[in-house]
């Protein structure tokens, strides 16, 4: 599993000014050399400090889930892929770890495909929506400006056109930035992190036991009640497990 390096002025971005993406960036590097002297424990832990330092980076949880692959702890590895897809929805590189490593898992459940509308909508952050529907508002503010400080009938004209166009373009940015909130907000899910969970048919360990799930497998939450989850897995079936024996994306 190749390593990503990543400029590091984008750490430092991240970071904010000052020390913090100082040592950011001082922490990439030992993470990406330790992990090619086959250092993963190490790798690991200088991958860890940076998320530790606010700093939230798809490369980073990629290499992060490259360390824990190499560690055969397929939970961690998957947990951390996931994440990094959430803020690199389109990265292929990411999709084949997460691929390869759930091979390793026992529970071979197949996720459903999302409809098309679905999948399109989770192509894209919300960042970037959100960028692009400001720089159309942007667009339109200007077009605005201009058609009310223009004087000659033709290029009233031409901004009329030009803004019908780029403020369609904003309400559709409107709709797709509301899409995805709502569409992560409502995606609650998690990675059994543990070898073996039993799932219940209520919230607490004197209930009975339904099946078993097993580590790298993703739930879908449902509710949570006294250290307990309800959780729910993609053919439908869903029960109770331990809080500790999961944790969300």
């Amino acid at each position: 599993m190749k390593m990503r390096t990543l400029c590091i002025a984008s750490l430092v971005l991240l970071a904010g000014c000052g020390n913090g993406g100082d040592r950011a960036g001082e922490l990439f590097r030992k993470g990406n050399a330790y992990y090619e002297k086959g250092q993963y424990a190490e790798a690991k832990g200088a991958y860890e400090e940076i998320l530790a330092l606010g700093i939230r980076n798809g490369n980073v949880y990629y290499n992060l889930g490259n360390t824990y692959f190499k560690q055969q702890q397929v939970g961690r590895a998957i947990l951390a892929y996931e994440r990094a897809l959430r803020l690199m929805p389109r990265d292929p590189d990411i999709r084949a770890n997460l691929a390869i490593a759930g091979l390793r898992t026992i529970d071979q459940i197949k996720k459903p495909e999302p409809w098309i509308g679905q999948a399109m909508l989770r192509s894209v952050t919300v960042n970037e929506a959100t960028a692009a529907t400001s720089a159309f508002f942007g667009v339109v503010s200007v077009l605005a400006l201009i058609f009310f400080l223009a004087s000659a009938p033709q290029i009233r004209k031409w901004t009329i056109r030009i803004g019908m166009v780029a403020g369609s373009l904003f309400l559709i940015g409107l709709v797709l930035t509301g899409s995805k909130i709502y569409d992560q907000a409502s995606r609650a899910e998690a990675v059994l992190l543990i070898p073996v969970s039993e799932v219940r048919s209520g919230p607490g360990a004197t209930y009975e036991t339904l099946f078993t799930l097993h580590e790298g497998t993703l739930v879908h939450l449902v509710e949570t009640r006294s250290g307990w989850i309800r959780v729910e897995i993609p053919d439908g079936e869903n029960g109770w497990i331990e809080q500790k024996a999961l944790e969300t994306i």
